[in-house]
C-alpha cells in the first residue's frame, strides 16, 4: 500500500511543505504504508540523491509519477511535465511545450523523466506514467507507446501507463485496441476516469468487458471511486455511495485475482482520492470531507482485499486518530 503525495504536499494541494518529507514518511510508515507515490519532479526538487538516501534510511519505497507533458498549460495549474528543475545527474529535460501533436517532443520529455527514475531504482517500486494525449491519432498513439515500451524493455524500468483523462488511455473504448497493438504495455488502473468519460460504471456490461480485458495487464491500482458525472464520489463512507464503492471493489478484486494468477510476487495499490478540485467543496470553498481520512479508509479496504487474494504477508494499515492533521 502506497500513500499519495497528492493532498499532503502543499504544491500538490496539501498542507505540508516538501521540506517536511522526512516527518511525513515517518508518519506514513507508522500507519503501515510501504511508501509514497510522488511525481518525479518533486523528487528532483527535494534532491534525488537525498530522496533515495532518505527512503533507504526509512525502509520505504517510492512509486514515481512521470508525465509526457502538462495537462492544461493554457489555463489552471499544469500537471507536471518538466518544470525546469535541475537534474542531479545532468539529464536533459526538454521544455514542456504547449500540448500538440509533436510526438517526438512528448517522448523526449517522457524519456528524461524516466531516466531520472532509473537513478533512484534502489528505492523504486514502479513508475506511473501519464502518457501522450487523448486527441492523438491512432498512429501517434502507437508511435508514443512503441517508444515507451522499447525504453522499458531496454532498461528494465517498471512503468505502468495510467488510464487517465486527457491521456491516450482516457476512455474505456480505446483501451482494447491499444492493448492488442502493444503486448508489452502494462497499466496503472484508475477506473474512476472511465466512469466519468463514459457516464457509466460497474453496472454497465460494456465497461465490465473492458475491465475484464485490461485486468491481466494491470500492475498498479489507483483506488478512487468515480461516478457518472465525475471522477470522485463525495465520500465512500456515506450509505448512498455504497453501491459505487461495492462496484469498484468488485473491479479491484478482478485485477488483484489476475495478479495472483500470473504469479506476481508483489502487487501495489495507492488510495488516490484527491483534494479540490477533485474533492467536493461547500459554498465557502471548504472541503466537505476529510480527503486524507477517505484515502486511509479506502486503503484499509484495499489492504483487506489484498489479504483475501494473496494471503499472509500483506500490510496492515493502522488507524489514524489525528486524521492526517499531523504535528510536523
Amino acid at each position: 500500500m502506497f500513500a499519495t503525495a497528492w493532498g499532503i504536499i502543499d504544491s500538490q494541494g496539501g498542507q505540508y511543505p516538501l521540506s517536511k518529507l522526512p516527518s511525513i514518511l515517518d508518519k506514513l510508515k507508522s500507519l503501515g504504508y510501504s511508501g509514497i507515490e510522488i511525481p518525479i519532479v518533486l523528487v528532483m526538487q527535494f534532491g534525488s540523491k537525498k530522496f533515495e538516501a532518505l527512503l533507504k534510511e526509512k525502509g520505504l519505497l517510492a512509486v514515481a509519477m512521470i508525465f509526457s507533458s502538462g495537462a492544461s498549460p493554457s489555463g489552471g495549474p499544469p500537471t507536471p511535465g518538466n518544470l525546469n528543475v535541475p537534474s542531479d545527474f545532468g539529464i536533459n529535460h526538454p521544455v514542456d511545450p504547449l500540448d500538440g501533436h509533436d510526438v517526438d517532443t512528448h517522448c523526449a520529455i517522457w524519456e528524461g523523466q524516466a531516466k531520472e527514475c532509473l537513478q533512484i531504482q534502489s528505492v523504486l517500486h514502479a513508475v506511473t506514467s501519464h502518457t501522450g494525449k487523448d486527441y492523438y491519432s491512432n498512429e501517434e498513439a502507437d508511435k508514443h507507446f512503441a517508444f515507451c515500451t522499447a525504453f522499458e524493455q531496454s532498461t528494465g524500468l517498471v512503468v505502468n501507463h495510467e488510464t487517465h483523462r486527457a491521456r491516450i488511455l482516457y476512455s474505456p473504448w480505446v483501451v482494447s485496441r491499444i492493448l492488442a497493438a502493444h503486448p508489452a504495455l502494462h497499466l496503472c488502473a484508475d477506473l474512476s476516469h472511465f466512469s466519468c468519460v463514459a457516464e457509466s460504471g460497474p453496472l454497465e456490461p460494456e465497461i465490465n468487458k473492458v475491465v475484464a480485458n485490461l485486468a491481466p495487464r494491470v500492475r498498479h491500482v489507483h483506488a478512487r471511486v468515480g461516478f457518472e458525472e465525475g471522477p470522485q464520489i463525495l465520500d465512500p463512507r456515506l450509505p448512498n455511495w455504497k453501491p459505487y464503492l461495492d462496484g469498484y471493489t468488485t473491479w479491484w478484486m478482478i485485477i488483484f485475482n489476475h495478479a495472483k494468477t500470473r504469479g506476481d510476487a508483489v502487487f501495489s495499490t495507492t488510495p488516490e482520492f484527491g483534494p479540490p478540485s477533485y474533492a467536493w467543496i461547500d459554498m465557502k470553498g471548504a472541503t466537505v470531507s476529510n480527503v486524507w481520512s477517505v484515502n486511509h479508509y479506502v486503503g484499509g479496504i484495499c489492504s483487506n482485499l489484498h489479504k483475501q487474494v494473496f494471503g499472509q504477508g500483506e500490510v496492515n494499515l493502522q488507524s489514524d486518530p489525528e486524521e492526517g492533521v499531523w504535528d510536523m
